[in-house]
């Protein structure tokens, strides 16, 4: 929902009690949406030349988050889930995003109980460091996929390092 579609993402958020029940019929409806969504951007990039980036919202900050505190300390999603965050502080910095947007996928994340901090003790120095060599950095430059505010991502490689550090600081 966060990266192509803001009805979706308030119908999990006015849906949530359903969900974490595991009632069957909404968790149908949300498998077969994010499905539907995924196969939409991977038809309009089958190589991963543009578009097909945007499924990886959070996932340059999730990753990192994994691969520095260790594969298995949080689960995959509780990793991304942080990165969500992170990226939507960035994206406020590029003045793409409301807070008041921000505030709502922080809101969401916490309904599921996910993590919307950093492990404690982190290094933010070595948590840049292992970014760089995420699979999407391109001629020495990280790209960031990004929210236009819910329901819209992009990528960009024009994020400085002043407001990654910033976005990682305020989720310590």
């Amino acid at each position: 929902g966060i990266i192509k579609d803001k009805n979706f993402f308030n119908w999990i958020i006015k849906n949530y009690k359903k969900i974490k029940s595991r009632d069957s019929k909404h968790i149908m409806y949300i498998i077969k949406k994010s499905c539907e969504i995924k196969a939409k951007v991977v038809t309009l990039d089958e190589k991963e030349e543009n578009i097909r980036a945007l499924l990886n919202f959070g996932h340059t900050f999730g990753h990192a988050i994994e691969n520095y505190i260790g594969y298995g300390k949080w689960l995959h999603g509780e990793a991304i889930s942080c990165g969500f965050l992170i990226a939507a502080d960035v994206s406020i910095q590029n003045k793409t995003m409301k807070v008041s947007e921000y505030n709502e996928i922080k809101k969401i994340l916490e309904l599921f109980n996910l993590p919307t901090k950093l492990p404690k003790n982190v290094n933010i120095d070595e948590l840049f460091k292992i970014m760089q060599h995420d699979k999407k950095v391109k001629n020495n430059k990280i790209i960031y996929i990004l929210a236009n505010g819910i329901g819209k991502a992009y990528t960009t490689d024009k994020v400085s390092k002043v407001s990654i550090f910033k976005a990682l600081v305020n989720h310590v």
